[in-house]
């Protein structure tokens, strides 16, 4: 028997049920699709050179100009620009006061002020040139308990350091800059022939 409609006993019916679900369904599918779409929106509008048509590059130069590793610092060597040589015969090496008046004239000889570029009457010249005089005495003692005879060969260099933009490897300015004495003491064997006895290098810091 069929039930009859009444008030109180309505006829439920789930012919349209499956039609929801599946609506729902497409609901959360577009709302999924939204949020996939404005995260790919904030990618793309985070990734440099990604602007609006028509819109300039900035210009990042004052950013590079204030990059603290925008410098780096070499140090070089130039050519040896003089020498000169002086002998210490072996007499002359047993006695202290000789040998440093040999070496002062010898050093006083090979280095100039106008080398330098500095008057021989400023103190800058005096100190560098006595400091040259007086290591190379000292070392000369350092080995035996009197200087050693023989030839000795002085040859003068620089050693400059730069400042050297990374940007730009050419340009270079020089911040700080040394002379170097660069001694060969050489004696010759019973043929005649030089042989060296021994290499030495004075640095000397210029103002």
């Amino acid at each position: 028997m069929r039930q009859k409609t009444t008030a109180e006993h309505p006829i439920r019916t789930y012919e349209y049920a499956p039609h929801r679900r599946q609506k729902g369904k497409v609901c959360k599918m577009k709302k999924k699709m939204l949020t996939l779409l404005l995260a790919l929106v904030m990618m793309v509008s985070v990734i440099p050179g990604a602007s609006a048509a028509g819109t300039q590059p900035q210009d990042d130069s004052s950013t590079i100009f204030r990059d603290p590793n925008r410098y780096y610092y070499v140090t070089e060597y130039t050519d040896h620009f003089q020498s000169g040589i002086f002998i210490i015969t072996p007499e002359e090496a047993e006695v202290k006061d000789w040998v440093k008046g040999k070496i002062a004239e010898g050093m006083g000889n090979i280095i100039s002020g106008d080398l330098l570029g500095l008057s021989e009457n400023s103190q800058d010249f005096r100190n560098i040139l006595g400091s040259c005089v007086e290591n190379f005495f000292v070392y000369v003692y350092s080995k035996e308990p009197y200087a050693r005879h023989g030839i000795y060969f002085v040859s003068l260099r620089y050693k400059i350091k730069y400042k050297v933009d990374y940007l730009d490897p050419t340009n270079k300015v020089p911040v700080d800059k040394w002379l170097v004495s660069d001694i060969v003491l050489k004696r010759e064997n019973q043929n005649g022939i030089p042989y060296t006895v021994d290499e030495y290098s004075h640095t000397v810091h210029l103002k």
